[in-house]
């Protein structure tokens, strides 16, 4: 018998959703503006992409965060 792929993906934390999927979830049954489940897809994409990208990115903004109050605390 042939593995489901799907179980493995459920098991693994994974699913599938394609876009249109992912706006109806985020949009109307989240309640999500859909401007912002636009970006929530373009970002999920890049993240596909470039794993890792989101991580990064945001290490970078928060280490700027803290190094504008560490300045604003110096002066």
């Amino acid at each position: 018998m042939t593995p489901n792929p799907s179980k493995k993906a459920r098991r693994d934390g994974k699913i599938v959703l394609d876009r249109d999927q992912v706006k109806i979830i985020l949009v109307y049954m989240m309640g999500w503006e859909p401007e912002d489940a636009a970006g929530f897809w373009r970002l999920a994409a890049q993240e596909t992409r470039n794993p890792g990208c989101l991580d990064r990115m945001l290490r970078r903004e928060t280490a700027r965060i803290f190094q504008s109050i560490d300045a604003e605390g110096q002066s």
